[in-house]
């Protein structure tokens, strides 16, 4: 069984810098699949343009570029009408990343048989310009993720409640506001939208208890980010820390990513610095 991985932006800093045996058995560990890792798409191709591409690598490259396509919330406007169709019969999960994950892993296999999935080709190209492609990916989103939210009520009947600005979220103690909104949402058994960064980031609660381990972590995430000065950079890594409650191990150098892991409720993972990962192989 493979340990579940999260790898933070500065891995793919210290794996290029590294010697080419490091890099051989990072390369090598991950083809295996001795590690699994979701959220690897930008590590994959990192390794590739260093070590070449075994075909097995080649692979788990293009699955693990799609899954994390598929977590991405710019991709909420082509695979969010599969969502909507589940909150219509009632049989949604929690709309975070983890639930994401199983159903791109489903349709990866799809992939696998030589499918290919719609909407395959209208996967955003992720690059290591991560932090300014996404400030303004983000910006471009927001408009796009407020058309998605129109549809959602439409299709859904029920109207979401006004997002506040960050100006407001400070003084109205944003954490406090998303608890009792989340709760009184969770009670009628219906989705909301929240987020680190206020309007960009669908996450649903579905007709789960608002004590489920997933919004829990999702609050302390939010709390975190939003009363830190590291706020506006925590937008990519906060959104994938809620999948912490179904990870292993976290790889990071970074003491911001340490101290959200330590917020997290219910988690095991094991947190190493990128030395201490290396040194384990």
């Amino acid at each position: 069984m493979s340990i579940r991985t999260y790898l933070d932006k500065n891995f793919f800093h210290n794996l290029r810098e590294a010697d080419q045996g490091v890099q051989r058995k990072v390369v090598e560990q991950f083809a295996r699949r001795r590690y699994s890792c979701y959220l690897a798409a930008e590590l994959l191709e990192e390794m590739i343009a260093i070590w070449g591409v075994p075909s097995r690598v080649e692979r788990l490259a293009v699955e693990a570029r799609f899954v994390l396509s598929v977590m991405h919330e710019r991709l909420f406007k082509y695979y969010g009408d599969l969502v909507i169709g589940e909150l219509r019969d009632g049989s949604a999960k929690p709309f975070v990343a983890c639930s994401v994950a199983e159903r791109a892993k489903s349709i990866v296999r799809v992939m696998a048989n030589g499918g290919m999935p719609e909407g395959f080709d209208k996967l955003p190209r992720l690059t290591g310009e991560r932090k300014q492609d996404d400030r303004d990916a983000m910006v471009e989103h927001k408009g796009k993720f407020l058309d998605d939210l129109k549809e959602w009520e439409k299709a859904t009947g029920l109207q979401h409640p006004p997002f506040p600005t960050y100006e407001e979220c400070r003084e109205r103690y944003w954490v406090g506001w998303v608890r009792d909104t989340l709760k009184s949402i969770c009670e009628r058994g219906n989705v909301v939208g929240a987020d680190t960064r206020i309007e960009e980031i669908a996450v649903g609660t579905g007709k789960y208890p608002f004590t489920n381990a997933a919004m829990r972590t999702y609050l302390a995430v939010i709390h975190q980010s939003l009363f830190t000065d590291r706020a506006a950079d925590n937008m990519y890594d906060a959104q994938q820390v809620v999948c912490m409650t179904q990870l292993d191990l976290l790889v990071t150098d970074d003491r911001g990513m340490k101290k959200l892991c330590g917020l997290v409720h219910g988690t095991r993972v094991k947190v190493l610095t990128f030395q201490e990962f290396v040194g384990q192989l």
